[in-house]
């Protein structure tokens, strides 16, 4: 029987039971405040993450066009602030 410490068994029961962008939502909408700022995080709503793709609404025009023209540097900045790759597209609705 193979020994496990509890964190790689947890890893191991998310990855094989499918819960892997579901962690990865919340924990990106737990930690969005950090990676994006007060004032993104204000006017952002709507977090979703599925097949790692990134969905982010907002009312606000001229912020969406920022998000979109700083799309590539905000997926950048989000694998980094947690270590490792969960998102690979993002989407602003």
């Amino acid at each position: 029987m193979a020994e496990y410490s509890v964190g790689d068994a947890l890893k191991r029961l998310i990855a094989q039971s499918g819960w892997g962008d579901r962690v990865n939502e919340y924990r990106i909408k737990e930690e969005w405040t950090t990676i994006v700022g007060v004032t993104i995080a204000r006017y952002t709503h709507n977090i979703q993450l599925r097949n790692k793709v990134l969905v982010i609404s907002t009312d606000v025009a001229p912020l969406k066009q920022e998000l979109l023209l700083g799309k590539d540097n905000l997926i950048t900045k989000i694998n980094l602030h947690f270590g490792e790759t969960i998102v690979l597209d993002l989407k602003i609705r």
